[in-house]
């Protein structure tokens, strides 16, 4: 499953997997055919939001390769599929102008080029389609006009077209430049410094960091005035965990521009990562206090809805979590993340019935996804409801027993344990000292042999979770109960006392109070020991502000 996919739920659809492995190999013709049937899907076809993006991206790729080959009539098909789904994507239209255009519809290109004006009015290459589409009719000082307000915008914009026709009185009918043709197919197919910026993004999802850093590190130095850039080079910077350098970037793109809301929203997404959740928080309303009325097919605006909403329930104002997802009502089938967060916010304000039945539509819609039948499971395990826990066992996805895994069987150790019976024979295998459940494992044990009367096992898995520093409260009650039961023997030292930690109860308000006001006493750490011991207690999942945003850095790159 890729990482983009992970972050919204499954993606495991044949024709979207394949879409994916064509894409990264450059044969983009291909994968548009299986994006487009990857893209058709309902809710039985969870990735169709993802694959749409894939598809755009590869009919404009595929479209600039016939360009760059002089077969702009072979990327017409390709462009008005394109324009007719995505009406509102200045770049497209310029592309379609530009195909257009090449093939002698200059009537058209001219149509197209202002319709992308219209979007964008610095959009550079839309001017300079609009350029040669006048000189191709004849019209020169229309023409002259146009490169002028191209110029302009360029200069505002610091734009690479500027070097290329910067001329220092300006144009007029009598000195158009005989060369903007190979302008516009340069642009449209050629390696400008856009498609450096690609080729650097490029080189990060393949995973050659280094290199992919490198470029960008280049093309910032090269481009200093290009707050895009630097806000692409500041995501990827994230990606790697670079955060403070990631802040300078992304600062210096908001002192250039300081209405690049993209820009804010990085800024607060790495200061959420950071732990600043206070400062995160009140940059993001205020960011989106002032920003324009929602886009709701926009791919971050929605993403930013969601960092928003998850700083809301680590604040305790868990219904506001709803009001900032609420422009976009159907979440389980194309960002099942955020329907995640809406469960967890009920789940967190008390009305269980419905957190269970959202986790419930997750694990319906999106069966081939572990994540998913583990935290309905969980839920159902909270409600005792022992043998629907062992059908969604009975119906676990493909490959989900693998031991690397282990979210079944802990699942089967708890509904074991509930139901009075031993731990299954998995149990002792995630108990190993690599294994990632090894403390929920540890604890396990424990409980079997406190229910067995075994007070030295007891004793003996509680003190190991303790001696690790993952003591929590229920842990230690069993460690208590196991030192009374042997009270005189030598097993347990004279000199013992019992770990201190926080009560269960307080951890909530004290995450809650972190996130409003950033107190000394982070309880962060607190959470994810408990999430360790206590997997299946969803609650400290809810409250990990890493369960959130962990996910958000593989997708933002």
């Amino acid at each position: 499953m890729s990482l983009f996919s992970r972050l919204f739920g499954g993606g495991d659809q044949d024709s979207y997997r394949q879409g994916i492995a064509l894409y990264e190999q450059d044969a983009f013709a291909a994968a548009i055919d299986k994006f487009r049937i990857a893209a058709q899907g309902s809710r039985s076809s969870p990735v169709c939001s993802l694959a749409s993006f894939y598809l755009r991206q590869a009919l404009i790729n595929e479209s600039r390769r016939l360009i760059r080959r002089g077969e702009a009539a072979a990327a017409l098909p390709h462009l008005l599929e394109a324009t007719t789904k995505w009406t509102r994507f200045p770049d497209l239209q310029f592309l379609l102008g530009t195909a257009q255009g090449l093939v002698g519809e200059w009537h058209a290109a001219l149509v197209a080029a202002r319709s992308a004006g219209r979007v964008n009015p610095d959009y550079c290459e839309a001017r300079l389609l609009e350029s040669c589409a006048l000189q191709q009719l004849g019209r020169e000082q229309e023409c002259a006009r146009s490169l002028n307000a191209l110029l302009e915008s360029g200069r505002r914009v610091d734009h690479w077209l500027i070097n290329e026709l910067s001329r220092s009185n300006g144009y007029d009918e009598t000195t158009l430049p005989e060369e903007l043709v190979e302008h516009l197919v340069q642009a449209a197919g050629g390696r400008s410094q856009t498609e450096d910026v690609a080729g650097a993004a490029s080189l990060c999802r393949s995973g050659r960091w280094d290199e992919g850093l490198q470029r960008f590190g280049e093309l910032v130095a090269h481009n200093p005035r290009y707050a895009d850039y630097r806000v692409q080079y500041a995501a990827a910077l994230f990606q790697v965990g670079r955060n403070a350098e990631a802040l300078v970037q992304v600062g210096e793109a908001l002192d250039l521009n300081p209405d690049y809301r993209t820009a804010a929203y990085l800024r607060g997404l790495v200061l959420a990562d950071q732990g600043n959740l206070v400062a995160a928080r009140d940059l993001l309303r205020d960011a989106f206090a002032t920003r324009r009325p929602v886009d709701t097919t926009s791919h971050e605006e929605l993403l930013m809805a969601y960092l928003r909403g998850v700083l809301e329930l680590l604040a305790g104002r868990t219904s506001a979590v709803a009001e900032q997802l609420a422009p976009w009502p159907d979440l389980a089938p194309s960002f099942a993340r955020a329907e995640l967060l809406l469960a967890a916010a009920e789940d967190v304000q008390g009305d269980i019935a419905a957190s269970g039945q959202r986790l419930r539509q997750l694990a319906t819609l999106w069966p081939g996804d572990t994540d998913f039948h583990y935290y309905y499971a969980c839920h159902l395990l909270r409600d005792g409801r022992l043998d629907e826990v062992g059908e969604v066992l009975g119906r676990w996805p493909a490959g989900g027993r693998e031991k690397t895994d282990g979210y079944a069987q802990l699942l089967a150790g708890e509904r074991a344990l509930a139901a009075g019976k031993p731990l299954p024979a998995g149990n002792a295998a995630l108990r190993g000292n690599a294994s990632p459940w090894r403390a929920a494992a540890l604890y396990q044990t424990a409980r079997e042999a406190a229910a067995n009367q075994d007070w030295a096992g007891c004793w003996r898995h509680s003190t190991r979770l303790a001696t690790a520093g993952l003591a929590t409260q229920q842990s230690v009650q069993l460690q208590c109960t196991a030192a009374e039961q042997l009270d005189g023997i030598s097993v347990v030292p004279a000199d013992w006392a019992p770990p201190r930690v926080t009560p269960d109860v307080q951890l909530p308000r004290l995450v809650y109070s972190n996130t409003r006001h950033r107190n000394a006493d982070d309880p962060r750490k607190q959470i994810e020991v408990r999430r360790m011991v206590h997997p299946t207690q969803l609650v400290w999942s809810w409250l990990s502000p890493g369960f959130w945003i962990d996910p958000v850095r593989d997708w933002i790159c």
